[in-house]
């Protein structure tokens, strides 16, 4: 499977989650994505303790909400990088960037470790990603 092709299954938790506009920062350098939370990229949303999952073209972003575990994101892509550095990019239809990392805590106490977005029903109302 190519670099920039959907990978099968993509599967991190706990994760730490960064989600940039399109063309909001550079392409080729993953840790300017990773960074952004701490630059103020306008538009940018940072997510602790996520769990992503990339199946079958779309990545979906789980959040633990106090109803339980819910769908705060999903999208297609269009090309998946899995960087050097332990960061995976991802770029959404919609030209959004999205790097996500392995926090190196365990998740302990998080509904999200035996969840999976593709058979819940549960999702948030968010509109502001």
């Amino acid at each position: 499977m190519g670099e920039n092709s959907p990978a099968r299954t993509f599967d991190v938790f706990p994760a730490n989650v960064v989600i940039c506009p399109e063309n909001s920062v550079d392409l080729l350098d993953p840790e300017s994505v990773m960074a952004s939370r701490h630059h103020g990229i306008s538009g940018a949303k940072y997510i602790e303790t996520a769990r992503v999952i990339a199946s079958s073209g779309i990545v979906y972003i789980g959040a633990d909400s106090s109803t339980g575990p819910v769908v705060i994101f999903s999208e297609a892509f269009t090309q998946q990088n899995r960087e050097t550095n332990s960061t995976t990019r991802f770029i959404t239809e919609s030209g959004k960037i999205i790097a996500v990392s392995k926090d190196r805590g365990c998740g302990c106490g998080s509904r999200l470790k035996n969840w999976s977005p593709i058979t819940s029903l549960n999702r948030a109302n968010r509109r502001d990603i």
